[in-house]
């Protein structure tokens, strides 16, 4: 996405560590800080924490919001909150990502003072800002252009219902890339929906910093 990767010097990649490494790793370094992408996810990860759990080592966690929707969400919900009368006292920090997720864990019971931003936030005052400049909507997204991520789906119903006000910039590829250009060229729409590809992270900051949504 335009970051420049900078030569790092002293990391260790280990992929996929059995029992023992996992072991070793965490009680030979019990003054690291140890930062886990969620709770009971993956054999890794429950190993992980169970070790730094046994050698009386709190840990870090960083996540996304999990999806509340529906019934499926309220189990979610339940389970999320066994974890946290379970877990709570051996996490550190959390870095909440986005403010949906900060959201839910301090609703889940989480001290204010152990969740912290973490991407996804943007200062509404400058939003604000930006908004004020132009009447039109101007929409930024940043990110891979998969199916996954629905912006092919959001691109189509957009143009689909008319957007004639509306502008969007898209940042990054994927492959999705060349059937939203091909939308954006059945609905002649190529001034309103820029694909620009990966660029420097500077140029898509600036576009975010003008941007509606």
């Amino acid at each position: 996405m335009g970051w420049d990767v900078p030569e790092l010097q002293g990391i260790t990649l280990i992929v996929k560590p059995d029992g023992e490494q996992i072991t070793q790793l965490i009680e030979k370094q019990k003054n690291a800080v140890h930062v886990f992408g969620g709770i009971n996810v993956g054999l890794v990860n429950t190993m992980a924490i169970a070790t730094c759990i046994r050698c009386g080592i709190k840990f870090g966690l960083m996540s996304e919001a999990f999806d509340a929707d529906g019934w499926k969400g309220v189990i979610r919900a339940f389970k999320y909150k066994r974890y946290q009368l379970r877990y709570d006292k051996h996490i550190s920090f959390i870095l909440a990502i986005g403010e949906e997720a900060r959201k839910q864990f301090l609703g889940l019971g989480y001290k204010a003072t152990k969740v912290h931003k973490w991407s996804y936030f943007m200062d509404p005052a400058d939003r604000q800002e930006a908004r004020s400049r132009d009447n039109s909507t101007k929409i930024v997204y940043a990110g891979s252009l998969t199916k996954g991520k629905g912006i092919l789906d959001f691109v189509t119903e957009l143009l689909r219902s008319g957007g004639a006000d509306m502008q969007m910039d898209i940042f990054g590829k994927g492959e999705c890339e060349h059937e939203i250009q091909s939308v954006v060229a059945a609905h002649s729409a190529q001034n309103r929906v820029r694909l620009h590809g990966f660029v420097k992270v500077g140029r898509t900051l600036s576009t975010i910093d003008k941007g509606t949504f």
